[in-house]
């Protein structure tokens, strides 16, 4: 006889164990759903700390802090109520409600305010923050240098900001194979688990869409961006009037820029350009 696939021992022995408890396994598989959710939200969190403090793990880490506390707060209510297993009225796994109208604001906020939640945080924030890092993209060509030694340290840098984000893509695919046992073994009528391609599918689709996510942030998160710096580049309407004076001793005329995007531009070519003076000013002169 052929023994089975490494993937279906895999989920037979996790089948075992998830199932040989009997309070702690419940809690178990919602603390599991709870923590996926909060995962899959976490790519646009990390958009969010990019625009707003660049590219630093000190945000980061305590984020991902509040969701792991979160996952293990939040199934305690629904767990003690005996609020969990397979849902029929909504086809699902997440939390078991009351049917008709024993379900209440309470019970039913337990099941969706946190998938809710987590959804609205990752849509909303990803794709506000990937427009915006659009239009970044377009200006650095302003004033970041093209060669390409500066775009290997520019790619280094992102990889080694992402290297976090990347070894958790392991663990959610962890998480979804137990999501996976879960949802076969709450749906099955026999208690028994459904032999079925999903596991390959789910799997499959968590991979590619953790390597187009990350592809995004290596194409268009740049180091040098920050929002902070680009904001008092705005308001030190000073520092800006300095760099416009500089600008017009130079010999080249320069261009009036009216735009937001293009007063940024002109104020770190300026700054640039006030910079070299000064070294020239600076270094000796060589004897003929």
């Amino acid at each position: 006889m052929q023994s089975p696939a490494w993937h279906v021992k895999l989920v037979n022995w996790l089948n075992r164990w998830l199932f040989s408890l009997t309070l702690p396994g419940p809690y178990f598989v919602v603390l599991l759903m709870t923590v996926i959710s909060g995962l899959s939200s976490v790519i646009g969190i990390n958009l969010v700390c990019v625009l707003i403090f660049g590219l630093s793990m000190e945000y980061e880490k305590w984020i991902y802090l509040a969701i792991y506390t979160l996952s293990i707060i939040a199934p305690t209510p629904s767990v003690l109520l005996g609020h969990y297993g397979y849902d029929p009225l909504r086809d699902d796994c997440w939390i078991s409600l009351p049917a008709g109208v024993k379900r209440t604001l309470v019970t039913v906020c337990s099941g969706f305010l946190v998938p809710w939640i987590f959804a609205t945080i990752s849509v909303g924030s990803t794709i506000w923050i990937i427009v915006f890092l659009s239009k970044h993209r377009q200006i650095n060509r302003l004033f970041l240098a093209d060669g390409e030694t500066n775009r290997t340290k520019v790619r280094r840098m992102i990889l080694k900001v992402l290297l976090f984000p990347i070894t958790n893509t392991f663990f959610i695919l962890l998480l979804t194979i137990c999501e996976l046992v879960v949802d076969q073994q709450l749906i099955s009528q026999n208690g028994g688990h459904k032999e079925n391609g999903g596991l390959h599918f789910i799997i499959a689709i968590g991979a590619v869409m953790t390597a187009l996510v990350l592809g995004i942030e290596l194409l268009l998160v740049d180091p040098s961006f920050n929002l902070r710096v680009i904001l008092d580049a705005f308001r030190k309407e000073e520092d800006l009037d300095e760099c416009s004076s500089a600008s017009q001793r130079s010999s080249e005329p320069r261009a009036r820029v009216t735009s937001t995007m293009g007063r940024l531009a002109l104020r770190i070519e300026n700054t640039t350009s006030v910079e070299m003076d000064i070294l020239e000013t600076k270094s000796p002169v060589r004897a003929v």
